[in-house]
């Protein structure tokens, strides 16, 4: 969790003798730690139940360029949702993937901003065992966006 780093070095600045003020120390970085965590990492803002998927995959628009495919779709909520999909065909490691998946969302979440409220987007990577850069990622990204006219102005 965030503050790790922090929360050693105010373990460590403590006397061995004051066990009960270091227990307190532990406790509180960790109570802080998960409340930093849930106030400011908002996963309601993604995609994760299969007919959401299914739903996007087959009435949604599609966009596609360089190795990634943008599929978009109308929601009723106030805010656009996503999902970064690589699957199997991509690489048969998990950890491959996964690197791959981070790399995409970290991209789009950095035009988050910039969104207009109300869609859901799955980015799906189809590039069979090349690993897409994350400046490329962005760029790819953001020439998608602009594509499927989800950027404000």
């Amino acid at each position: 969790m965030a503050f790790s780093k922090e929360c050693r070095l105010a373990q460590d600045n403590l006397y061995s003798k004051d066990v009960a003020k270091k227990v307190a120390c532990v406790l509180l970085c960790k109570l802080f730690s998960h409340v930093f965590y849930f106030l400011f990492m908002n996963t309601k803002a993604q995609l994760r139940k299969k007919p959401d998927f299914t739903t996007i995959y087959s009435k949604g628009k599609r966009h596609y360029f360089s190795g990634v495919l943008l599929f978009f779709m109308p929601n009723m909520q106030s805010r656009t949702r996503f999902a970064c999909v690589v699957g199997k065909k991509y690489s048969l490691r998990a950890v491959k993937r996964n690197k791959q998946r981070r790399i995409l969302f970290h991209a789009t979440q950095k035009y988050t901003p910039h969104l207009l409220p109300g869609f859901d987007v799955v980015i799906s990577y189809t590039n069979h065992g090349n690993v897409l850069p994350y400046k490329e990622a962005c760029v790819i990204i953001l020439k998608l966006l602009s594509q499927a006219k989800l950027l404000t102005k």
